[in-house]
């Protein structure tokens, strides 16, 4: 490990969300893409939009403007449709914390 991974290691320790994206565009920096750990378990639509945002070569990459367009964004149901997959799983833990 090198001090640039030593650095990014803690960084990516100390802060688990912003830890991600770092390595993230630490990997595109390097020339490398990053990959899904199980790619079968997400949709073949949302792995194409991966797939755009995560080009390494800037020309490939598709900007905003791109992504709003893309059938991921675009078929995405509103948010309000998550309200009682939401309600449902803060129930089942108050019930898990209860025991």
């Amino acid at each position: 490990m090198d001090a640039e991974e030593a650095l990014e290691f803690k960084f990516v320790w100390e802060n688990p969300e912003a830890g991600i994206l770092c390595h993230v565009k630490l990997l595109i920096a390097r020339g490398e893409r990053p990959q899904l750990r199980q790619p079968n378990r997400f949709s073949p639509c949302l792995r194409d939009f991966l797939s755009c945002c995560l080009q390494t070569d800037e020309e490939q990459r598709w900007s905003a403007k791109e992504l709003l367009q893309h059938p991921f964004v675009t078929s995405a149901k509103p948010a309000s449709t998550l309200v009682p997959l939401i309600n449902s799983v803060m129930k089942k833990k108050k019930k898990e914390t209860r025991m």
